[in-house]
């Protein structure tokens, strides 16, 4: 048997769950760096803003480029990010693409809503000013949003792709393993040679003699 890979297109849950825990491993350190750190100004935000940012490019750029263009969610569930003409790799631009329309996006709109908040509580001084936390909220709220658009919008497509997926001609692909079966042709085969199921004509002949009842018995 020869073992080799094919690439085939991926169930939903698979492409879900890959992305969701990478979500949700990438959102457990910007929390802890959100417990950690204290904003109260323009400029801890700015700070604030800048480490979420690099965070977040670390986890779905740079780490990716180390590892096929794959974070930790596709290499746990085998997942394949291809060129859809020829099953290469993909570019690193064709990923900055898809990561701007997946992260970025909902990233910078949490953000502005972020500054906002930090705005009004400055102009207030009322860390629990209820337009604070409502604005607080709504990023946060368009953030899971989004995240939900983005798996309605997968759902609905047969190939399981986004739109960014589509127009960059890009898909997601599951590697799989084939145990390809070896065929032999019996006219060229050594008899010479001990093999599994091959058994020499003389030989089947003294077995078909056998009685074997006496043995039985």
């Amino acid at each position: 048997m020869k073992k080799k890979y094919i690439f085939k297109k991926p169930n939903l849950s698979r492409i879900f769950f890959s992305r969701l825990i990478d979500t949700i491993f990438c959102s457990a350190i910007v929390y802890v760096v959100s417990y950690l750190y204290i904003i109260n100004s323009y400029l801890t935000a700015i700070i604030y803003c800048g480490c979420v940012f690099i965070i977040y490019s670390f986890y779905f750029l740079i780490i990716p480029c180390l590892f096929a263009y794959r974070c930790f969610g596709k290499i746990l569930f085998n997942l394949f990010i291809l060129q859809k003409d020829n099953n290469e790799k993909i570019k690193f631009i064709m990923l900055l693409k898809r990561e701007l329309y997946y992260i970025f996006f909902p990233y910078i709109v949490l953000m502005i809503a972020q500054f906002l908040r930090v705005y009004i509580i400055i102009n207030t001084q009322d860390s629990s000013n209820n337009w604070a936390k409502l604005l607080y909220n709504l990023g946060i709220g368009f953030f899971v949003l989004w995240s939900l658009y983005l798996m309605i919008s997968i759902k609905i497509q047969d190939s399981h792709l986004s739109s960014v997926d589509l127009k960059n001609r890009i898909h997601v692909l599951h590697k799989i393993k084939f145990i390809e079966p070896i065929f032999y042709d019996k006219n060229n085969i050594n008899k010479n040679i001990d093999m599994p199921g091959f058994v020499d004509k003389n030989n089947l002949e003294e077995i078909e003699k056998i009685d074997y009842k006496e043995i039985v018995n």
